[in-house]
């Protein structure tokens, strides 16, 4: 099997951490919670980017970031300036898992998830920062342009090695 956490070539694996989930609010209709966490993006030897007050959903048993389960990534309901702030950190998601699939070219459909690689590992450093088991929503656009909501279980090995990539706190030793 191959392993998805190895790096494309040219390309430094990416890494997500969450820190300091904290429970901001209830949705309308219980629709569920919303969580506010700081998120670090890192690729090793090309960039560390820190992302405050992150939205997250935690709603039926998923969790998932908010804004996602629209094409144009921007949540409904939230003050402008709040809505842009996560529609960045949601692009910024899609352009990280289009550079992973531009780099590993033709091997990125061996990959199952390589469509969505990305967003599932932030959501996974999100529940692993929480420390709860939940599955993970995500969405993006096919190679046929539609846009698609996926549910990953939380017992997938899609889960299990993103859960592997995310940073702590831990001291790393070789």
């Amino acid at each position: 099997m191959l392993d998805r956490l190895a790096s494309p070539p040219g390309l430094a694996p990416i890494a997500f951490g969450v820190k300091a989930p904290l429970r901001v609010a209830t949705l309308p209709q219980g629709r569920g919670d919303l969580w506010s966490a700081q998120v670090m993006a890192v690729r090793q030897g090309l960039f560390s980017k820190v992302f405050a007050n992150v939205l997250f959903v935690e709603s039926s048993d998923t969790a998932y970031v908010f804004g996602i389960e629209t094409p144009d990534a921007r949540p409904r309901g939230l003050p402008a300036d709040a809505a842009d702030k996560q529609q960045l950190f949601i692009q910024f998601l899609r352009e990280q898992t289009y550079e992973d699939i531009r780099a590993l070219g033709m091997l990125a459909k061996v990959f199952r998830g390589h469509e969505y690689g990305c967003e599932v590992a932030a959501t996974a450093a999100y529940v692993v920062a929480r420390d709860v088991s939940l599955n993970l929503g995500v969405g993006y656009q096919t190679e046929s342009g539609a846009y698609e909501l996926v549910g990953i279980h939380k017992d997938d090995d899609l889960v299990t090695q993103a859960r592997l990539a995310v940073l702590t706190d831990e001291p790393q030793h070789p």
